[in-house]
């Protein structure tokens, strides 16, 4: 079983201004002349993301640079942090300091600018001529002056393989003999079919979600076009077609990433 592994799903946006004004993290400075670390309020922040983002080292780090911060991280489900979050919107209590949003729910999110802290105003604006034009107006407000969050990669798409399952399967293992397998979706799916016949019933995709999502972002137009209409006619059927080709074909061991059963499907060589 192969994945396409897409990072850039992951927007680090404010949480609710009313939390963060709490936690006293405003970028405000202290009064006292002294060490700010030891007159300095104990803070804990809050951070919901899904899977690993690698933060163990990061939250080490900085607690011991800021000794009077404490962070909780909650790692969840994928759609249930997504799902809890804009309860907690809707709410106007309860959200987390930080959360990590995916780039499909950007639209939504920023949608509802005025429930975040407006970063512009901490001083995220220096950062912009760090980002690509269309990065930063991915959590920037349809009037500009409100941004949600800065994103934190651009979303590589890489295609992961096992030489050892090719091989067994009978198909090539170098990257570049891999590559001229499938110049076209259609190509892809009819070595998927070689895969799965040659290997004995292994699969050879996790889901038809993660192949779904790097054919949308390869289109144009994804789910919205530049002025936040929806355009389910246009690259989203593009990517639901060829997707539902995929599992019609069975080459899908039907395993939804971060859900329960996904990384034992890696295991089991399934």
């Amino acid at each position: 079983m192969e994945r396409f592994a897409k990072r850039g799903v992951a927007l680090i946006a404010a949480g609710l201004a009313g939390t963060l004004a709490l936690t006293g993290c405003s970028g405000e400075k202290l009064d006292s002349g002294g060490d700010s670390d030891a007159t300095a309020a104990q803070v804990t922040l809050k951070v919901n993301f899904w899977g690993d983002f690698g933060l163990e080292a990061l939250k080490a780090q900085y607690e011991k640079d800021h000794p009077n911060v404490k962070i909780s991280l909650n790692s969840g489900e994928f759609n249930a942090q997504h799902q809890d979050l804009q309860k907690k919107l809707v709410a106007g209590s309860g959200a987390p300091d930080i959360s990590a949003i995916d780039e499909g729910f950007a639209v939504q999110f920023r949608g509802q600018a005025d429930k975040f802290v407006n970063l512009l105003d901490k001083g995220a604006g220096s950062y912009e001529s760090k980002y690509l034009g269309w990065k930063w107006k991915q959590t920037l407000s349809a009037d500009g002056k409100t941004q949600i969050g800065l994103g934190t990669d651009v979303g590589g798409l890489a295609m992961c393989y096992r030489t050892d399952l090719f091989k067994a399967a009978g198909l090539p293992t170098e990257r570049d003999a891999v590559s001229a397998l499938w110049p076209t979706w259609d190509a892809f799916i009819a070595t998927g079919e070689k895969y799965v016949k040659g290997s004995g019933g292994k699969k050879f995709i996790d889901s038809g979600t993660d192949m779904f999502n790097p054919i949308l972002a390869q289109q144009p137009v994804g789910f919205y076009n530049e002025q936040d209409q929806l355009q389910l006619d246009a690259g989203p059927k593009i990517a639901w077609d060829t997707t539902m080709k995929a599992l019609k074909a069975g080459i899908s061991a039907n395993l939804v990433s971060f859900q329960p059963g996904w990384d034992q499907g890696f295991k089991k060589d399934q």
